[in-house]
């Protein structure tokens, strides 16, 4: 093992890092010539810099470093690298470093790395997490497009782009300005069949708007879904990390997932397609997604674009009441970044009407109906609720837009979400968003400050703030700042303040002390692709 001792102050990120370690992934046999397996190098580095403690270095060499197998094989967090228990350390790549994955799974994930720097990490895929090519022709009656895929991207016969459980969304793009066309909506393509001569024919599982012909097109179709998630960059249980310039091209799901956090820094951070290529889009989901964070992350200084989802969302999500064991004690679905002393909102689903609001006092890990849950005590007694138990409704579950539908049926349990993990307290300034599927920023946390951002060329709204029953994230924005933004190219709603699929209005659970100053709006309005008119007039 290669380890050197030195002395050196880290000013740029605020921390003394004295009598440091400075550990180099080349001397652990990593070779950053694209063609080796470089993942058991760095995995072997980053135990080192774990054991080494405070005030190491760990430094990546400009390279290519591709990643061909997983260090983390859990299903539902399968991934190529982990850096983990790095605590008051610095990771930094030189300029012009790649890593590179080559699974459908996620890329670099960051568990237990409190207070620690991760620089200039430029994460892409290979083969790519999407297809693209040009659209020869159109059956409007038939609903098929018949393509040529671009060299070097995958086919969309390949496994992962058509069927269960792929989410085979279809974009529409100018050839000319290689921008997604916000007048036509987002297709799903049923079924892909080679027809000969390099075309492939694509069944589309839903209409191209009455009037319009697609072709002579330019299109990209997305491969996402799976059990495993293909997050570029996976941030999980850390504190007071810090992610400074860093580039992610590609992913099958998020560029950067911050999960179970506290108080995670962005700056400088980039998603953009790969400089010196035709690609027309970057990842199959969101920018940025941030779950049962404490304290919301601060996100300054970045650029997010051409994502195939949302730019950022910050969110907690709803679980279930399962059972009431004693007038004090509820067991719940499993609630992630929890703590006994929490605050947790109890409400009715269909009408989102606050039943009760308590701090747990205890708090355990317990087997229900053989799945994982957790059982909560009060203080104070809870009301007598439906639950799952009372209404015969499955241990295993997560909520859909299809399960929702069938809870506003046969009736719903009393669901709950634990306010001290929601993102409080999120900060989003000095950032660029632009031509993104579908909107901004969509903030479901308490005490959040959007200012001096740009938004370009969203296809959805802008800004949206308010629980969302349909996709189960909460809670709403109260004390909510939204200053000194701008505003380009919004063909709908630049700010969109509500909630979204609730039945009435409750007015102890009203979005409250929103600030909304200062900001500038251009080009608002379009032609509405549902055929209601244009939106703005």
């Amino acid at each position: 093992m290669f380890v050197r001792t030195l002395f050196f102050v880290l000013f740029a990120t605020g921390m003394t890092l004295s009598a440091g370690k400075v550990i180099n992934v080349k001397d652990f046999g990593a070779k950053g010539d694209n063609q080796a397996d470089d993942r058991p190098a760095f995995t072997k580095a980053f135990e080192a810099a774990a054991v080494a403690g405070p005030g190491t270095k760990v430094v990546i060499p400009k390279g290519i470093y591709r990643m061909k197998s997983f260090q983390e094989t859990r299903k539902l967090y399968a991934g190529h690298l982990v850096a983990r228990d790095i605590k008051d350390s610095v990771v930094e790549a030189e300029p012009g470093t790649v890593l590179l994955m080559t699974k459908r799974g996620n890329g670099f994930m960051i568990s237990r790395c409190d207070n620690t720097v991760f620089k200039n990490i430029v994460v892409d895929f290979d083969p790519l997490p999407f297809t693209q090519g040009t659209i020869h022709s159109f059956d409007a009656k038939a609903k098929t497009i018949d393509v040529t895929i671009d060299k070097g991207y995958p086919s969309p016969l390949s496994k992962g782009f058509i069927g269960k459980p792929a989410k085979n969304r279809l974009n529409f793009y100018d050839p000319k300005t290689n921008l997604r066309r916000r007048d036509l909506i987002i297709n799903w393509v049923g079924k892909a069949t080679s027809i000969g001569n390099g075309k492939v024919r694509l069944q589309l599982r839903n209409k191209v708007l009455e009037g319009k012909d697609v072709t002579g097109l330019r299109f990209a179709l997305i491969s996402r879904g799976g059990v495993s998630k293909g997050h570029a960059i996976f941030v999980m249980n850390c504190k007071e990390t810090k992610l400074l310039n860093n580039e992610v091209y590609s992913a099958y799901a998020c560029a950067y997932a911050i999960r179970d956090s506290d108080r995670v820094t962005m700056d400088g951070c980039l998603v953009t397609t790969k400089p010196g290529t035709d690609r027309l889009m970057t990842t199959d989901a969101d920018g940025i997604h941030v779950k049962f964070n404490r304290r919301g992350p601060v996100i300054e200084n970045c650029k997010i674009m051409y994502t195939d989802d949302d730019s950022i969302n910050i969110a907690a999500a709803y679980f279930r009441v399962c059972e009431q064991t004693a007038p004090n004690k509820v067991i719940i679905d499993i609630d992630g970044n929890a703590e006994v002393g929490d605050e947790y909102v109890f409400f009715d689903f269909p009408t989102a009407k606050v039943l009760f609001r308590d701090k747990s006092i205890a708090r355990k890990r317990v087997k229900w109906q053989g799945e994982p849950k957790y059982e909560l005590t009060f203080k104070e007694n809870l009301p007598k609720f439906n639950t799952v138990k009372t209404l015969k409704h499955p241990a295993k579950w997560r909520i859909t837009p299809k399960a929702r539908k069938e809870f506003l049926k046969s009736g719903a349990p009393v669901f709950a979400y634990n306010n001290d993990a929601t993102g409080r307290g999120s900060i989003i300034r000095n950032n660029y968003f632009g031509h993104n599927w579908p909107r901004g920023i969509l903030i479901r946390a308490n005490d959040g400050t959007i200012e001096n951002n740009i938004f370009e060329d969203q296809v959805g709204p802008a800004i949206v703030a308010g629980h969302d029953f349909i996709w189960g994230e909460g809670p709403n924005s109260c004390n909510l700042k939204i200053i000194g933004n701008t505003f380009k190219n919004i063909p709908r709603s630049n700010i969109l303040v509500q909630d979204c699929a609730v039945m009435n209005g409750e007015k102890d659970r009203a979005i409250t002390g929103v600030v909304i100053k200062g900001n500038r709006f251009e080009g608002f309005g379009a032609p509405s692709y549902h055929g209601r008119g244009r939106v703005g007039d």
